[in-house]
């Protein structure tokens, strides 16, 4: 069974990841710019964003999203759409499967490589 972290609401091993990663910010819900500037993110951004990033290179399908955002069907493309927009000037990108589900895709990633796909 998973255990989650009680301050961010990640499971463990995600939050460990976020830790390391220099384009993350966990303790302030936010993701680092270059400069090392801030840019905050809400809840229910950061909630997506986690599930996103939990899963990163892969596809996370829409109905695990909005569980996981704990939002309705209907309110994810336009959250989506936020979190695309607050993602711009970051090392994340999100890619769109439509009609299944969103990946988020990280310049730079050693583990899962760069060269794949690299912009929306």
């Amino acid at each position: 069974m998973a255990e989650f972290c009680r301050r961010c609401g990640a499971e463990i091993v995600t939050a460990n990841l976020m830790d390391i990663d220099p384009g993350v910010d966990r303790a302030h819900f936010a993701l680092v710019l270059p400069g090392d500037r801030l840019r905050q993110l809400s809840l229910t951004e950061w909630r997506l964003f986690v599930e996103l990033y939990r899963r990163h290179g892969r596809v996370v399908p829409n109905v695990e999203l909005t569980r996981a955002a704990r939002i309705p069907a209907y309110a994810l493309s336009e959250q989506i759409r936020r979190l695309r927009k607050l993602l711009l000037g970051s090392r994340f990108r999100l890619l769109t499967h439509q009609s299944y589900g969103y990946e988020l895709m990280v310049q730079g990633d050693p583990i899962r490589g760069s060269s794949r796909r690299a912009a929306v």
